[in-house]
């Protein structure tokens, strides 16, 4: 592997997709900004036979490109890799040799890939790509909670702050173990002044900047369907949605968020918001009920998904639970 890969990830609803683009534009480099789900699936891919572990891969490789690649490369990969299932190759060893194979069909010499909860997959993608970079785009949990409530999913409130918890502990917890290989970022600081932020990032990779790189549209926004870049509009680089929250959640939302969330950890990167800690007796009354209803949702939710795929669901469970805390 010339070039290590370069994993964009953090909490939904953070810019990921965004900052995979702005990378994607810099010279030889190519956004995967579908979302990346490989190691997610793996499991369930070592369980198939044959040329069958090979189409789930290709899948999985195909879901998270987003890419138009010249006719035939799609076809062609995906029977290498069920070649290589009939052979019985290691999955992660072939996984990566796809996405190289991909970038350089689209004219790359590098990817970046947005993969949302791979920060808890680091680890595991370093046992096989032990050079692999990893951005991890942090936004204020407040923000992502009033974008949750603007696609009317308020009743994900709970769900988003224990993830955003849990996330931001292991990014933490990397980014003190393996500096040069992990690094966080704020999404607030790449929309209000971004050309730093974005320089820094850039040189944590060995990507190279380029002015260009700013250029990006505004994807995945509140009130439109999932776009990919070449079908969004304005700029992305929009500090109208920085600390927006105030005009969107209830102050009982606030106060479930920050206290689910945990007010040390936004305290730690979000000091601005420390007005936002005041929560009265009513708000946190309120906040308790709306609780209670998000686990009865959240458990719910678990026990569909159980229903469908428990060997997945079961992983997933011990991935961000038990292991999250290694």
């Amino acid at each position: 592997m010339a070039h290590p890969p370069l994993f964009v990830i953090g909490r939904q609803h953070s810019g990921n997709t965004m900052l995979a683009a702005m990378l994607g534009r810099a010279e030889g480099v190519v956004s995967f900004e579908g979302e990346g789900t490989f190691y997610e699936n793996l499991g369930d891919i070592r369980q198939a036979e044959g040329a069958r572990r090979g189409t789930l891969l290709f899948h999985s490789v195909r879901h998270g490109a987003g890419l138009d690649l010249p006719e035939g490369t799609w076809p062609a990969v995906r029977a290498h890799l069920e070649a290589a299932g009939e052979r019985g190759d290691d999955l992660e060893t072939m996984y990566l040799r796809a996405m190289d194979e991909v970038t350089r069909a689209a004219g790359g010499q590098r990817w970046v890939q947005k993969a949302t909860s791979y920060v808890f997959s680091a680890r595991q993608i370093w046992q096989s790509a032990p050079a692999a970079q990893f951005v991890f785009l942090l936004r204020n949990p407040l923000d992502i909670g009033a974008s949750l409530v603007r696609r009317g999913s308020e009743g994900d409130l709970l769900r988003m702050a224990l993830g955003w918890r849990r996330g931001v502990a292991a990014a933490e917890a990397l980014a003190a173990e393996a500096p040069a290989r992990f690094t966080l970022a704020r999404y607030e600081d790449l929309v209000v002044d971004p050309e730093p932020e974005l320089r820094r990032l850039c040189a944590f990779a060995d990507v190279p900047y380029q002015d260009r790189m700013l250029g990006v549209a505004h994807l995945n926004r509140a009130e439109t369907p999932y776009n990919t870049e070449h079908e969004a509009s304005g700029s992305g680089l929009d500090p109208s949605r920085r600390y927006y929250f105030a005009g969107v959640l209830r102050p009982s939302q606030v106060a479930l968020v920050r206290a689910v969330a945990g007010a040390d950890a936004v305290a730690r990167h979000y000091p601005e918001l420390a007005d936002a800690a005041q929560t009265g007796v009513a708000d946190a009354l309120a906040a308790a009920g709306e609780a209670g209803r998000g686990v009865v949702r959240l458990a719910s939710s678990q026990v569909r998904a159980l229903a469908v795929s428990p060997g997945k669901t079961w992983r997933r469970l011990v991935q961000r639970t038990i292991r999250s805390r290694a």
